[in-house]
């Protein structure tokens, strides 16, 4: 790792490529150049939680692979005098903290206290992603796949269907109100429940809890644990399914917002779309680029009930 950098080093050499700088300068000078980020790690020697992100997460080589092509990354110890002016201009009051400053100075992203390798890298992927060209970003970490029902897939690949739920996952209801109710704002269940980051992460149907919601326009989603709530606040609308959820077989053909059930999903090109029966997911397997690219400007009081079947 490195620990120093001369600045005799030109800062294109291959010596700075995957690894953290320690010359701020000559970090902000080098993303100017490239046109990147910079992402700062603020961190002290005595401090705990630094010592573990340290251990734990700045190594990481999926990480590392991607300074000075998606990122430059430099660490700033703060009991070196000389960063002084750095903690104050970043207004650094608790460690670790991290900061990412786009190539025209702009304040990208701040975050403070220990970070989980997968929610820094999510956190990472989610602002990285407007200076790449991939529409899903690498920095998500590969994980075990026990359940490869939920395979996503590239443009112009037939995408594998997700296999169905257990039983356990009807359509949760709600009893209407009584006649003088006052009426209440509408907010429904997505996913019947179920998590979708371990739908993203390990592509395994796992039910979330009431502890762990979230409300994305008008839609409650439920995380399994805290982390992945975390991970859920930070790009909900990567992990939330497309077109809220509704078939877009119905909304390509009727132009109707119909919501599709977690028994007939499949993800494509990253995202999770629902079904309302089996035989519009099989369209949808045969034609997803068709389909995918539905544009509908929506929200939930459009949706219309899904029907029976």
């Amino acid at each position: 790792m490195l620990l120093g950098l001369s600045r005799a080093v030109p800062a294109n050499s291959e010596w700075v490529k995957h690894r953290w700088q320690t010359d701020f300068s000559q970090a902000e000078a080098e993303a100017k150049r490239l046109g990147r980020p910079l992402l700062i790690h603020f961190y002290a020697s005595w401090c705990g939680p630094c010592q573990r992100m340290e251990r734990e997460v700045l190594k990481d080589p999926v990480l590392l692979k991607h300074f000075g092509t998606k990122f430059v990354a430099v660490k700033i110890d703060i009991d070196i005098d000389k960063h002084e002016a750095l903690v104050e201009r970043f207004k650094i009051q608790s460690l670790p903290s991290d900061v990412l400053v786009a190539p025209d100075g702009r304040l990208l992203m701040k975050t403070t206290g220990y970070q989980s390798k997968e929610l820094y890298l999510a956190r990472l992927a989610l602002v990285g992603a407007k200076f790449g060209d991939s529409k899903r970003s690498s920095f998500l970490p590969s994980k075990p796949l026990p359940r490869r029902d939920l395979e996503p897939t590239r443009p112009g690949r037939r995408p594998k269907i997700a296999a169905r739920p257990t039983a356990d996952s009807k359509r949760t209801t709600t009893s209407s109100p009584g006649r003088n109710a006052p009426p209440q704002p509408k907010v429904v269940l997505g996913l019947d429940g179920y998590s979708p980051i371990s739908l993203w992460n390990w592509r395994q149907w796992r039910k979330g809890k009431q502890a762990f919601a979230s409300v994305h326009k008008k839609i409650e989603y439920r995380m399994a644990t805290a982390g992945e709530w975390e991970q859920f606040k930070a790009a909900p609308d990567r992990y939330a399914p497309r077109l809220l959820g509704c078939d877009p077989v119905v909304l390509w053909e009727a132009d109707h917002a119909v919501p599709g059930r977690t028994r007939h999903a499949a993800y494509f090109d990253g995202g999770l779309f629902l079904f309302v029966n089996e035989e519009n997911r099989g369209r949808f397997k045969n034609n997803p680029i068709r389909y995918s690219r539905t544009r509908h400007v929506m929200n939930i009081d459009e949706v219309q009930p899904a029907p029976l079947r």
